[in-house]
């Protein structure tokens, strides 16, 4: 097996591991550079000031794999299916309407994932929830995604929910499968625990929206129907998301979160927050770090 690689040439680069060596266990740190831990830099090496001085490792075969900048901030990514949704209807006056949305989250956007205890709610229309075997389905297999718009659409339309609202409108049925008590009066709270336990960023979003769910948008004939299929990265360096934040200066460094702010919704100025928050003392998601500043647009 010792020159099972032998014929492969300069251009292949080994592992910076020591393998079949003095027994089982190694028993010297002898070997390859950086099988010991040594850096490829020198620190505190030389008598004189500036005497001796080299460059980090750097160039193809030049030092150790770990310290290639290509090989930090691996970005990691899962594939999920991303299903068409039902959401109420924004207009009170249509109690029992839903507004299907396809391609829920597209290229670039922050996905949230929505903790819903009947997910059924969000991927089945009105007219299938009334069969009582779909209604009373067990499907903990399929996960909604929504973007930040839809989020706080979603936000909005619960905080119009009150003690008042009839048990069977869409808007009662989604808030009691978000765990959203609308009839508590301390609706701060509420809104507290819903954003952080049942709208939860997952990933940004990185592909076509061409990628399935074609059959989603209208009647037009679709060969190979399947769902909307999208890369989410989860961690480690990206390029894809949306800057959400262009209306401010971004500096490398900066964290980008998101934060819960009271907002109108409506054309002329509404009133301020019926009560205080503060994000530094109930929370924020971060969501990243800027590598490279971005002047506000």
């Amino acid at each position: 097996m010792s020159d099972f690689f032998s014929q492969l040439g300069a251009n292949i680069r080994f592992p910076d591991a020591k393998i079949n060596g003095s027994g089982p266990l190694p028993t010297s740190l002898s070997g390859p550079a950086g099988i010991n831990g040594d850096p490829d830099g020198n620190i505190n090496f030389n008598s004189e000031l500036l005497s001796g001085i080299a460059p980090y490792a750097y160039g193809p075969g030049q030092g150790r794999m770990g310290a290639d900048r290509n090989y930090q901030q691996i970005p990691h990514r899962i594939q999920k299916i991303i299903p068409k949704l039902y959401l109420p209807y924004a207009d009170l006056g249509n109690a029992k309407a839903v507004v299907a949305l396809s391609h829920a989250v597209d290229q670039g956007d922050v996905a949230f994932i929505l903790q819903s205890s009947r997910v059924q709610g969000q991927l089945f229309d009105s007219s299938a929830m009334r069969d009582a075997s779909v209604a009373n389905l067990t499907i903990p297999g399929h996960t909604t995604f929504i973007n930040i718009s839809t989020a706080n659409y979603i936000l909005a339309g619960l905080q119009r929910v009150n003690a008042d609202t009839p048990q069977g409108t869409s808007w009662a049925a989604l808030a009691r499968d978000l765990g959203y008590n609308y009839k508590n009066a301390h609706q701060r709270l509420e809104m507290l625990r819903l954003v952080s336990t049942r709208m939860l960023p997952f990933g940004i979003c990185a592909g076509s929206e061409k990628q399935g769910g074609q059959h989603e948008t209208g009647l037009a004939p679709v060969q190979a129907a399947a769902n909307h299929v999208t890369t989410l990265t989860v961690d480690g360096q990206n390029r894809d998301l949306v800057n959400l934040w262009r209306n401010v200066d971004l500096s490398a460094g900066n964290t980008l979160i998101f934060k819960l702010a009271w907002l109108p919704t409506q054309l002329k100025p509404a009133p301020g927050a019926p009560w205080p928050h503060d994000y530094r003392i109930n929370g924020y998601w971060r969501i990243g770090q800027v590598f490279q500043h971005r002047a506000s647009c």
